[in-house]
């Protein structure tokens, strides 16, 4: 059993009580528990009392959560010339048969900067 300020609530309505605004809380099971409550206390009793509102000048209370995240290392990446290369050199290196993927003409014009499809 939940109850917030005195009233029976869920476990939804606990998950959405912000930390900041929870005054005490307190838990009772057992005996003690029973005798307040009954057969319905007889699991425990979870009590949570917010705070409440006072006479007085307005106080604004601000939590700011900031993140930042940067890469440990930055990776080196191939350019599109020894890819083709290192590609073509590892397909030989498992079979033979196979041939080149990349023609040295795609090879070539692609050093050249040309936008040919071969």
């Amino acid at each position: 059993m939940i109850l917030i300020d005195g009233f029976e609530a869920t476990t939804d309505n606990l998950a959405r009580l912000q930390p900041d605004d929870i005054e005490s809380f307190s838990i009772l099971k057992d005996a003690s528990a029973t005798v307040l409550y009954g057969a319905r206390g007889a699991n425990g009793i979870i009590m949570v009392n917010t705070k409440a509102g006072k006479e007085g000048p307005v106080k604004l209370s601000v939590r700011l959560d900031a993140n930042t995240s940067m890469p440990t290392r930055i990776v080196e990446m191939l350019d599109g010339v020894s890819y083709m290369k290192l590609y073509n050199q590892a397909r030989i290196t498992r079979d033979p048969l196979l041939g080149n993927f990349y023609s040295e003409q795609k090879i070539q014009s692609t050093l050249n900067g040309e936008n040919a499809m071969i």
